[in-house]
This record gives C-alpha cells, structure tokens and sequence, in this order.
C-alpha cells in the first residue's frame, strides 16, 4: 500500500513533476440519442428464474428477491419471500452474476429460538465487508397473526469463503448472531427501563468513524402493554406511533472484537414525533412515568414535531452530520428536512433545505450532491399508489441539492419521462443516475375498488401490471437530460431489488405485480432477475485496471496502473458497494477522484476522510471518453483510518 500522506491534492501535484492534476468540473455533455440500438441504449440481458442452481430431487427452490447487497468477492446476496408453491424456502440466496450459479443460504439459525427473519429490515456493510443485518420479521410473532411487528435482532453475514478459488469453487459464507437492541428508555433509570426495541423498515446509515446510525421502523416496546399499542393494537397502526416506543435515533458501535460488547447508544435529546388529529406525542426520558408499564409515556413534555415514517433517506455528509431530507413513505405536512448532530444528539433545522417532493428513490451522487426523484404526491403509508379519479399520481420531478453541507435550497432539474413510484436510482460508472423499474400507477383495473373486504396488499393497484414502468432512464448531469433506455423484460416494482455490480452492468431482480382476477386481487411473486449493460458496454473497447492497492488511507495517494495510456484516463470514480430494498439503498454513494498521470500509473488522491466516504469497500473505476463515459471493470478496494 503507498504511504505518502497528501494533505491536498496541490501538494500531490507538486510531487509529479510534469503532471497535471485532473480535479473534475463541470463538463460539456452530449443530447440524449434518438437511435434505438444498445450502443445507444443499453441492453437487458436473458431473463432468467432466480433459482438454487443445484435443486433438490423433485423441488423447485427459487425465491423473490427484495433485499440486495454486492458482496466484496463481487457476488450478490438476495433475501426475500419463499416460493409460494411451497416446495423449497431458500429465503436467502447468493448469486454469482459471471457464472450465473446461485446457491442457497436460507434464514439465518431456521427453527432455533434466534431465528431471525431478515424481510423488512435493514442491512448494510461493515467496514471489513460483512453484511449488518436490523430488524425485520420474527417467525413467532409472525406466525401469531400480527401483520410486520419487528424483532429487535441484529445478524452478521461474513462472505469470506464467497470468493471464487482456481477451480470455480465458491462457498455461501456464515452467519453469526448479533446482540438483541436492547437500550434503556429512561437514562436515569437505566436498569429499570431497559426494553427490547423492535424495528419494522427502519434505515440503517454508516457514519464516518464506521459506526452505524440507525432510525426508525414500526418499533414495539415489547413488555410495555396497553402503553405500547404500536402492532399490538390494530385500531392504532398508523402514523404516528406516538404511544409507544420513543422515537429516539440510536448509534451501534461494532468496533469492539466480540459481538457480544457491541453497544446501543440512545440520543435522547433527538426524539421526534408527529402529532396528529389534535393529540400530544410526548415521547422519550422527559415525558412522566405512565401507569401500570413505565417507561413507556402518555404525557410530559412534546418530542420534536416531526415522522419520519418508514425507511427515511439518510446521508453522512462531509461535515460529519447525517442528512434526513424525507421519506417515500411519508407525509406531505411531515416532510421537512433536518440534520443530526451526532455528537450532541441534537436535530438542526435552520437553515435546513426541506425538498419540494417526498421523492420515490434518493442517490449521493457526487461530494455531498444528491439527488430526490419521482415519488408519491399525497401522503401515503406502505399502500401508497391507491389513486381513485380524484386523486394524484405519482411524480416525475427531480430536485438536487448540491453542496448540501452548506446549501440552503434544492434546484429543480429536467423531469423523469416517466412518473416513477418503488423504483430505483443508481449512480453509474460513467457520471450519470439510472432510473429504473417503478410503476405509474396510470392504469387502474376493471373492477377497483374491490367488490370484496380484502387485506391492503390484495387491494393496491401500485403493482397492477398495466402500470408498470419497464423503460429505464438515464440522467445525464452535464446536459441535464433524461435519456430513455432499453425496456426491462417483466414489471420490478414494490420489493424489489436493483444493484450496480462490479462489471457496471446492474442487476433487477424480485418485485410484485398484481393481476385483476374478478373480484379479487391476487400478488405475483417475480421469482426472476434481469441484468442491464449500459451503452458503454457497446461503445467500443473498454479500459482495464491491471493493479491497484487493496487498501487505501485516508488522505493518501495511490497508484493505479491502466491498460492503457495514463492521459487517455479523464475520469476516476469511486462507489460504495450497494445494499438495496424497498426503493432504498443504504450504502451506495459515487465520488470523483481527483488524479494526475505519472511514469508509472495514476496517481490518485484518496477521500480525505470518512465523511466523505465511510470506511469499508468500494468499487474503484477508471475512465476513458468525454466526462469519462467509458468505464472500465471495478476493483475492489478497502478505505480505512490511519493507524
């Protein structure tokens, strides 16, 4: 690893006699192309049935994938719904998208009392590259009949017998039991207010010291009885959830060597709650002891007046505090931007930008440059995408904040083609956003309403086939434009999953389309994926990294050595290994590397702190063609602190 600490990238120009420091800027773009071919437009790839390649005698193992993370050995692990034909439960499954092999992992500790189902949690890397897993499902709450009540577990996945040996042989890596959220709701009770904190599609952040932030999700304070009737009481399982745990966010350290000193840390002054029809939400320590299940509050003093509903987009900024522009699924009235102030636990929200949308997906494109897009237009729960004649559809407006360390308001940008709802947005090796999968909710079906009392998720048109938007697109920043792209084969809306991956292609796998079978609805499962090579795949020869370090430090400078001819490189990129669901991505983030050709490679300075990238594994591209538009395939690198 090359140790020469650059304090700033004049100082590593000084050091390359007779280089220049490529910084990228602002660049001239090309218009969006009018042919139709893949070198114009990309191409999706075979479909393909996301099944265990080696089935048991007489079964049919597949499974629909709604939760993704690109592993550091460049395979993909998929969690998500068993086969509803019942012949196989391979809940959890690694996929090799070379060789196309997918193997079956299932449920992490299946039929022990730490079974932990991992549907609607959330997951995202630690800096050595295994997989966190909080919250979710649990078979016992699950199987008494309650609807999404959340478990308090945490699992780790380690991929490190995942890599592909001399002789095409790979294994499907190992789970290890993580410590129950457990954090005492009063501090100064402590003994006496610990509870369980079960959490159902919360978000889970990576800060820049490597610890993990972790916020919201229908949380159940599990012993606080008719005190807590968050999932125990369906009369009262909508917004707000002012009754039952505090909403207070909470830092896991994993630092420590053993799992089992990991510790929970509660920021209490940051508790929040949005009161609705006229009702206080007092939450956390201030609020008074509440007879007969104390901790849990019914008076006392008001929480911040604010949700932020399921699965909230959360950014770790340059400046060290955590970005929390919205929620695709919360409220129009709740939408109001805010940060957190780690360190003292406090919300900011002067001179905080609120976005002018809820916003359907949400990427970190660039240095502290993101972008909101699509989305519903009216408030919505988990169900949004119910659209009668008087109501909206949803959006195709895109709003970026750039700089949003310091920038005080979102600048709107050119709209999507299509009105987009549970989809995806991706940043691309090649500089630009792809959007994809997501329905319109344009269409509805012959008999909505439904003539009969069916649960929401048979009701919903949101995954009505007719509806679904199966042409990607592709913004391009320097032109500011969105150019169509090729059309995925089947329909990747609510739970599913979409990654970049190592070669730059993108995987699409999972999601539900609902069919209009008279008077019911019924949900099909899309036991499928479907890759997408974008045009660069198709633009000619691409450039190829013949070494670069495994591990890099903040701040320094590294060499990388091309294929081809150091000034031929315009572009050198650098994304976050991605962990998907629910139209969210967890992890991914793009930055541009400044870098300076010299006699032996690239010269390419480092992130200079976890701020700007938090520790842990990356995907390093190096680019040829204008605004780097040709990219070559990612190596693997690990950004970690200076010892």
């Amino acid at each position: 690893m090359l140790r020469n600490r650059f304090d700033a990238a004049s100082t590593a120009l000084a050091a390359c006699a007779g280089c220049a420091l490529i910084v990228p800027g602002a660049a001239m773009g090309q218009s969006c192309s009018t042919g139709s071919t893949p070198p114009e437009k990309g191409a999706w790839g075979e479909l393909k049935p996301l099944k265990i390649t080696s089935q048991p005698p007489g079964l049919t193992c597949q499974m629909q994938a709604i939760h993704g993370a690109v592993l550091r050995s460049g395979k993909v692990i998929l969690a998500g719904l068993m086969d509803d034909v019942g012949d196989c439960v391979p809940d959890v499954v690694i996929l090799d998208p070379l060789t196309e092999v997918c193997k079956n992992v299932g449920w992490p500790f299946p039929n022990t009392l730490d079974d932990h189902v991992l549907f609607c949690g959330a997951q995202s890397a630690m800096t050595d590259g295994r997989i966190l897993w909080v919250g979710g499902g649990a078979r016992a709450v699950v199987s008494s009949g309650r609807d999404c009540p959340g478990t308090d577990q945490t699992t780790i996945y380690d991929p490190a017998n995942t890599f592909t040996d001399g002789q095409g042989n790979w294994g499907t890596g190992q789970w290890i039991v993580g410590p129950p959220e457990i954090w005492p709701m009063d501090p100064n009770n402590p003994l006496g207010s610990l509870r369980q904190t079960r959490r159902w599609y919360p978000t889970m952040t990576m800060l820049g010291d490597g610890r993990f932030l972790i916020l919201d999700g229908a949380c159940e304070c599990v012993g606080c009885g008719d005190q807590n009737p968050i999932n125990c009481n369906p009369e009262d399982d909508g917004y707000p959830f002012c009754n039952g745990n505090p909403r207070i966010p909470v830092i896991l350290d994993t630092s420590a060597g053993s799992v089992s000193q990991w510790a929970f840390t509660p920021l209490y002054d940051a508790h929040y709650c949005y009161p609705h029809a006229g009702l206080p939400c007092p939450v956390g320590p201030t609020a008074p002891p509440a007879s007969p299940n104390p901790p849990c509050p019914t008076g006392g003093v008001p929480a911040s007046p604010f949700d932020l509903a399921y699965y909230p987009f959360v950014f770790t900024l340059s400046d060290a505090k955590i970005y929390v522009p919205s929620s695709p699924y919360g409220t129009i009235a709740g939408n109001v931007g805010r940060k957190l102030h780690d360190k003292s636990g406090t919300w900011i929200t002067q001179n905080v930008p609120t976005p002018p949308i809820i916003g359907g997906a949400a990427v970190l494109f660039g240095r502290d440059r993101i972008m909101l897009a699509g989305g519903p237009t009216q408030n919505c729960a988990e169900n949004c995408g119910v659209h009668g004649p008087d109501t909206s559809l949803p959006d195709n407006r895109v709003y970026v904040l750039e700089n949003a360390a310091t920038a005080t308001s979102w600048t709107q940008k050119a709209a999507m083609n299509h009105r987009r709802w549970h989809f995806y947005l991706t940043a691309m090796p090649d500089g630009t956003v792809l959007a994809c999968g997501g329905t319109s909710a344009e269409q509805l079906p012959p008999d909505y309403p439904p003539t009969t009392t069916q649960p929401a998720e048979y009701q919903f048109p949101d995954c009505y086939r007719p509806s679904a938007v199966l042409e990607a697109e592709s913004f391009n920043p320097a032109t500011n434009e969105w150019c169509r792209m090729a059309s995925m084969a089947v329909p990747r809306q609510y739970h599913s999953a979409v990654l970049l991956l190592q070669d730059g292609s993108v995987l699409a796998a999972g999601g539900q389309v609902a069919d209009a079978n008279d008077p019911i609805w019924r949900i099909n499962n899309q036991w499928t994926y479907q890759i997408y090579k974008p045009p660069y795949f198709f633009q000619g020869a691409r450039p190829l990294i013949q070494s670069a370090p495994e591990q890099v430090v903040y701040g320094d400078s590294f060499i990388v050595v091309p294929d081809a001819s150091v000034e031929s490189i315009t572009r050198v990129r650098l994304i976050r290994l991605g962990s998907v669901t629910h139209s969210i991505n967890f992890d991914q983030r793009m930055l541009e590397l400044d870098f300076a050709p010299r006699p032996n490679g690239l010269q390419v300075i480092a992130p200079s702190s976890g701020n700007e990238a938090p520790p842990g594994y990356y995907m390093l591209f190096i680019c040829t063609g204008p605004n780097g538009s040709i990219p070559s395939v990612a190596k693997f690198i690990q950004l970690i602190p200076a010892t």
